[in-house]
């Protein structure tokens, strides 16, 4: 059985580090990677071919619209799910911002220890 590749990008480690250990707790055989930075997350995208990409909307430098509108331009990380996850309201703009940039889905933080 292949195990699940998540990469999560959020320039929060705090909320990195919450992430994580709610996959481990709900999928323990998946694999996580993470980083702090938007370029940066493109890279592990490309080098490490992750199923499903979490993306903090909004991060210095390069925000959540810029990594997924650039992540949906290859040809080869194109299909790749984007959840953006942020602790802003995502009010319809942003919606409709985040669908144009090929957002698969939504999530709010924090996240939850349970």
């Amino acid at each position: 059985m292949n195990r699940i590749r998540i990469l999560a990008v959020d320039d929060d480690s705090d909320s990195l580090t919450v992430f994580r250990e709610m996959v481990r707790r709900l999928l323990p055989e998946a694999e996580v990677f993470t980083t702090l930075s938007g370029r940066k997350g493109i890279g592990l995208t490309v080098r490490e071919d992750p199923d499903v990409i979490f993306l903090d909307l909004v991060m210095p430098e390069m925000d959540g619209f810029e990594v997924c509108s650039e992540l949906k331009k290859d040809e080869t990380l194109r299909t790749i799910p984007v959840v953006f996850y942020t602790a802003n309201i995502i009010n319809p703009q942003l919606r409709i911002k985040a669908l144009e940039a090929g957002a698969d889905a939504f999530l709010s933080k924090p996240f939850r220890r349970k």
